[in-house]
């Protein structure tokens, strides 16, 4: 039986269109982005980067890993989109200046979403977005109080609006 997460990307692959997918914004607004998926990574290949940086990844960030390793979703014409990192990229991404357990999943326009590697298996809690006009010692912008696969969820659904900004 396939995840949540499996399944909400596969659910999202059969609205694309040649990896093309038509945003709806308010005022009745059209925009054509591009979605794209790369292959799997392979289950030692997670291990040994977790090992190695000395992190740990909750489950539905590794179903995602082993599903696609990276991919991004709703670029635009002017390359603005999210980029879910592969596990190669979450490497490349952490910076020295980055806290050691703030693993970078997903850049977007010079935010960050990090893993809090030391909450990853409370269930809740270890997401957060981190504006880039900020400092690292600062805490985060954000702390979701929910999973990846739900994060992931909500944002496919808002069609890659920032739903965490949304008021009434």
């Amino acid at each position: 039986m396939a995840s949540d997460v499996v399944n909400n990307l596969e659910a999202f692959r059969k609205c694309l269109n040649n990896d093309k997918y038509t945003q709806h914004y308010s005022g009745g607004n059209l925009n054509e982005t591009k979605s794209a998926f790369n292959s799997p990574a392979s289950l030692s290949d997670i291990q040994n980067l977790c090992q190695k940086k000395g992190w740990t990844l909750p489950d539905q960030y590794v179903e995602f890993l082993l599903y696609c390793n990276g991919c991004y979703l709703f670029r635009d014409q002017f390359g603005t989109g999210f980029d879910l990192l592969s596990h190669k990229q979450m490497d490349e991404y952490h910076l020295n200046y980055m806290p050691k357990n703030w693993i970078p999943i997903c850049y977007y326009v010079g935010d960050y979403l990090f893993i809090d590697s030391d909450r990853a298996d409370t269930g809740n809690g270890y997401l957060m977005w981190h504006n880039h006009e900020q400092y690292f010692e600062d805490p985060p912008t954000i702390r979701f109080e929910i999973d990846f696969n739900t994060w992931l969820e909500r944002l496919l659904i808002a069609q890659g609006s920032l739903f965490w900004k949304w008021k009434n």
